[in-house]
C-alpha cells in the first residue's frame, strides 16, 4: 500500500468505529465488517477461474452467504428474460 492509501484505510477504519457508536452496533463487528470491505475484490478486478471458484466456495461457507457485513446483496437471481436481454436473444 502506498502511505496515502494505509491512510484512507485508517481513516476509514476509525469513521466506521465511530459511526459504530452513534448507531449502537457492536464496534468490533463495525471494525470488522469494515476491514472485510477494504479486502473485498473490486469492480473491475479480474480472477482467473481458481479464484473464481474459491472465491464461491468461501462464500457459501459463510453463515449468511446472501448479505455482505454491510447488509448488501452478494448474490441476484437473473430470469430466462433477462439473460435474453444481455445476450440479445430477443
Amino acid at each position: 500500500f502506498e502511505s496515502s492509501g494505509i491512510e484512507k484505510i485508517f481513516r476509514d477504519l476509525l469513521d466506521g468505529f465511530a459511526d459504530s457508536l452513534s448507531t449502537g452496533e457492536a464496534p468490533m463487528m463495525a471494525l470488522a465488517s469494515s476491514v472485510a470491505c477494504h479486502a473485498a475484490i473490486k469492480s473491475g478486478e479480474i480472477l482467473t477461474q481458481e479464484q473464481m471458484k474459491g472465491l464461491f466456495n468461501r462464500l457459501f461457507e459463510c453463515e449468511d452467504p446472501y448479505r455482505c457485513p454491510h447488509g448488501r446483496p452478494t448474490v441476484a437471481t437473473l430470469s430466462r428474460e433477462d439473460l435474453d436481454k444481455i445476450f440479445k436473444r430477443r
